[in-house]
């Protein structure tokens, strides 16, 4: 006979830092809840697809309290995971968010031919836009970007 536990879907708990709008607070640690399968293949999903293909309110576990609460997405300005990552890098930026954050981060994506500028990356459809920072993944809600610059790369 069958539980309810049979039929729960095991999900990775992903340690990240998430900065919510709100001017009186920082980046707070929570664990979200991944699957172990990929949208797009058999590897396990990223943070990315997971903040692009969510609607409304996701599941989060506050790390200093252990509660479990719900996240407004739209609230969410970024997700820093804590696993460092080694990606080349194409650009380096500094986005002013709509908090008044202002963070450096930098541009690893290649883009197609023709669609290679920073413009294009900010204006694909996806929500959510990853950088590296501090050579981290950080994942930022494109509708909190106030405003890009581009630096030299030394």
């Amino acid at each position: 006979m069958e539980t309810p536990h049979d039929l729960k879907v095991i999900k990775k708990e992903i340690p990240v830092k998430i900065l919510l709008d709100d001017l009186h607070a920082g980046p707070e640690e929570y664990l979200l809840f991944l699957s172990y399968h990929s949208r797009s293949g058999s590897a396990q999903e990223t943070i990315s697809e997971y903040l692009n293909h969510q609607q409304g309110f996701i599941p989060a576990r506050v790390t200093a309290t252990n509660s479990l609460i719900l996240l407004n997405l739209q609230q969410v300005v970024y997700v820093l995971e804590k696993e460092p990552q080694s990606l080349p890098v194409q650009k380096r930026l500094c986005l002013t968010l709509k908090n008044d954050h202002r963070i450096e981060v930098d541009h690893f994506k290649k883009l197609p031919d023709g669609h290679c500028r920073l413009l294009d990356y900010l204006n694909e459809p996806d929500s959510y836009h990853s950088f590296l920072r501090e050579g981290a993944l950080i994942h930022v809600n494109k509708k909190k970007i106030i405003r890009s610059e581009e630096y030299e790369l030394h």
